[in-house]
């Protein structure tokens, strides 16, 4: 015995033991790659989650800060401004996301894609010191633009609110026409912003998200202003 410690491994013996030696390191390399690889989906989705739900805290501000703002039609007739469509709608906010200095008009819009009913929830703005809109005719031209959901799919949008600003003064009277959730409303010609404006949809994993938000209306006394009318209100 004492031969076979002084001899050492043999050659056979050595290259098993490299060879275990190699499988050990190989396999560790792998599960050391699918950990990496696992981990990097899990940041990636975390940091998405993260920046998903600081944009929508940052819409949220703006569309509830919407605010009542003039415009004229060619027959100098005076209405609001706030174009709600089935895809989106257009206004003015007090609390912008990329300019703080000034009111911004801003459009939240379902961009269509490649595929029918998917699309992306973006949000759109640019500075009122940067463009004059005083005529219900004119087209805005946006200078920013964020992305709030990629992949969205069954987008529906609706609006909260009278039809028109008649109705709601209305509303004591015997004749009473309750505010209704409508799938578009021009303020122009209602003369009233909505109360409320109500975006569902799904995400990419097929998640449905509800998203509410209470508009602050101040409209009733800068059209009662325009019109020449007395209030208080």
């Amino acid at each position: 015995m004492g031969d076979r410690l002084n001899k050492g491994f043999s050659l056979v013996e050595l290259m098993v033991a490299m060879s275990l030696l190699s499988l050990i390191i190989f396999v560790g390399s792998m599960s050391y790659s699918t950990f990496i690889g696992s981990w990097s989906k899990i940041n990636n989705k975390i940091n998405s989650n993260i920046n998903n739900a600081r944009n929508l805290m940052l819409l949220r501000k703006s569309v509830n800060s919407t605010m009542a703002y003039l415009l004229r039609d060619e027959h100098q007739k005076s209405g609001l401004l706030f174009k709600g469509r089935s895809n989106g709608f257009v206004s003015l906010t007090s609390s912008p996301v990329f300019e703080n200095e000034m009111p911004s008009y801003y459009q939240v819009v379902f961009e269509p894609g490649k595929f029918v009913g998917e699309g992306r929830l973006l949000y759109k703005e640019t500075s009122s010191a940067s463009e004059q809109y005083f005529e219900v005719e004119h087209e805005l031209t946006f200078k920013y633009e964020l992305v709030l959901a990629e992949e969205v799919s069954n987008f529906e949008i609706a609006y909260l609110g009278w039809s028109t600003r008649k109705d709601k003064l209305e509303i004591f009277d015997e004749i009473n026409k309750p505010k209704e959730w409508h799938s578009s409303y021009n303020s122009f010609y209602s003369q009233i912003l909505p109360e409320a404006i109500s975006i569902k949809y799904l995400d990419k994993n097929n998640e449905k998200h509800v998203l509410y938000f209470d508009l602050l209306d101040g409209s009733e006394k800068l059209i009662s202003r325009s019109q020449g009318e007395d209030s208080d209100a």
